[in-house]
């Protein structure tokens, strides 16, 4: 009886990009030019601030201008309880949330 002979294995051969068609990127120059701020006209910038910057918060002012015409309206009735009700909800307005932790407790080790 022979022996069953072990045919050597060939390494895969994985597919390579060649650049040698490829059309030349420029090199460091065409680094600078993506990394530099392009120059803008003071019309152009202010135009770009007008259109994408934050507006204020409206909606805010207007509960807490609500608010505190209802505070009046109600110390002006003579209704104590519901004046300092709403006094207490318009100064938590102010108040910054604390932040929630990262992770749970049971994420402690003990």
């Amino acid at each position: 009886m022979s022996s069953p002979t072990l045919e050597p294995t060939k390494a895969p051969v994985n597919p390579t990009i060649t650049l040698d068609a490829s059309q030349d990127s420029g090199g460091d120059e065409s680094v600078d030019l993506m990394s530099k701020n392009p120059i803008l006209s003071m019309e152009t910038l202010k135009d770009i601030a007008g259109k994408t910057s934050v507006p204020p918060i409206a909606k805010q002012t207007d509960e807490r201008e609500h608010i505190w015409a209802k505070i009046k309206d109600t110390q002006t009735s003579g209704n104590d309880i519901l004046a300092r009700v709403l006094l207490i909800a318009y100064e938590s307005m102010d108040k910054q949330k604390p932040s929630l932790p990262a992770r749970s407790n049971s994420a402690h080790p003990i």
